[in-house]
C-alpha cells in the first residue's frame, strides 16, 4: 500500500490494472471505429470487399507521411507533417536559362558554310569557323589555336621493329628467365613494347639476367614475365643515367662448399614445392622432409638456406 499526496491509501498494483483495463477498453473501441469506417468506405467503392483494416490504415499513413518518428507524439508528428507540406508547396525551383541567340541559321550547303561564334558565348568578337569537311582534314598544327603539343608522324621512337629482332630476344629472354614455353605470348608483347621505346636487345637480356640470379640467391624461380616489367625499367633508367656499366661487373666467386651448398639448396627447393603441392600442408611435408632429403641424396638438416650452408661449412678443429 502507498499513500498518495492527500493521504489517502491506495495500491499500486489494482491502479496498474485500472489503466491497463483503460487502454484496453480504449485500443478496442478505436478498433470498432476503423472497422466501422472500412465498411463504410468498402461500401463507397474506394476499397475492395476483401480489403483489411491494415490497407486503410496504411493508406492513411501514406497520407499523413509515414508513421511518427521515434519519441515523437502524434501531436508532434501532425505539426512537422503539416509544416513539411507548407514548405514542399512553398519550395522555389531554379529559374530556366535563357540560351544564346542564333546569329546565321542559313546554312544551305553543310559541307562549306562559315559559323559566326557569337559574342555571347564568352568570347569577345565574332569569330569566322570554317567547317569545310574536306579542308579540316589538311590544317596544320601550327594554325590550330589549341595548346596541345602538335603530334609527329611516329608515335614511339622505334616503332619499325622488325618480328625477327623480337623473336631473338625472346628466346634469349625465355632461356635466361627460366620462363615456361606458356609466356611465350606475354614475352613477346612486353619485349616488343621495351624495343619499340628504344632498349636495346642486350640491355633485356642483361636486365632479365640480373633479376633471375638474384631470385636464385633467395631460393625464388620467376613463374611469369610480369615480375621482369619493373627490374628492367630501372635497370635501363640506370644505365641511362650512368649509374651502372655497361657490363656487368663480375661477381666474387664463390667457394666450393658455398656453390655445393646452394646448389643442393635449388635442388631442395624443387622437391620441397612439389611435395607441399602433393601434400597441401605445411606440418606434414615438414616431419617428412628428413625422409625425403636422404632419398634424394640431400642432407638430414632442417630444410633452410642457412641450414645448408651451416651444413656444408667447413669445420676448424682445435689443435
Amino acid at each position: 500500500m502507498l499513500q498518495d499526496h492527500d493521504g489517502a491509501w491506495y495500491s499500486p498494483h489494482l491502479v496498474e490494472r485500472a489503466i491497463r483495463r483503460a487502454e484496453r477498453a480504449q485500443a478496442k473501441a478505436e478498433q470498432a471505429q476503423r472497422l466501422q469506417a472500412l465498411h463504410a468506405r468498402q461500401e463507397a467503392g474506394e476499397f475492395a470487399p476483401t480489403a483489411s483494416v491494415k490497407a486503410m490504415t496504411s493508406r492513411d499513413n501514406v497520407a499523413k507521411g509515414g508513421r511518427p518518428r521515434k519519441g515523437e507524439t502524434p501531436e508532434e508528428a501532425n505539426a512537422r507533417r503539416a509544416s513539411e507540406a507548407v514548405q514542399q508547396r512553398e519550395m522555389r525551383l531554379h529559374t530556366p536559362v535563357a540560351s544564346a541567340p542564333m546569329r546565321e541559321t542559313g546554312n544551305q550547303n553543310q559541307f562549306s558554310k562559315v559559323v559566326s561564334v557569337s559574342g555571347d558565348l564568352g568570347f569577345g568578337s565574332e569569330i569566322p569557323v570554317s567547317v569545310d569537311l574536306e579542308s579540316e582534314k589538311h590544317i596544320s598544327p601550327s594554325n590550330s589555336g589549341s595548346t596541345k603539343p602538335a603530334e609527329t608522324e611516329t608515335a614511339k621512337p622505334n616503332a619499325g621493329v622488325s618480328e625477327l629482332l623480337i623473336a631473338q630476344t625472346v628466346a634469349r629472354v625465355m632461356t635466361l628467365g627460366k620462363q615456361p614455353e606458356s609466356q611465350a605470348c606475354f614475352a613477346k608483347s612486353i619485349c616488343g613494347r621495351f624495343l619499340r621505346d628504344g632498349v636495346p636487345p642486350d640491355a633485356l637480356a642483361e636486365a632479365v639476367k640480373r633479376h633471375t640470379e638474384k631470385m636464385a640467391l633467395n631460393g625464388d624461380t620467376p613463374q611469369k614475365m610480369g615480375v621482369f616489367k619493373k627490374p628492367i625499367e630501372q635497370f635501363w633508367a640506370e644505365r641511362q643515367a650512368g649509374c651502372i656499366e655497361s657490363e656487368p661487373e663480375q661477381e666474387t666467386p664463390r667457394e666450393a662448399w658455398e656453390a655445393q651448398a646452394m646448389a643442393e639448396y635449388a635442388k631442395g627447393m624443387e622437391i620441397w614445392r612439389d611435395a607441399f603441392s602433393h601434400h597441401r600442408d605445411f606440418t606434414a611435408v615438414t616431419r617428412a622432409w628428413p625422409d625425403l632429403a636422404e632419398r634424394h641424396g640431400l642432407p638430414s638438416c632442417p630444410f633452410d638456406k642457412d641450414a645448408y650452408l651451416d651444413w656444408h661449412r667447413p669445420r676448424v678443429c682445435a689443435a
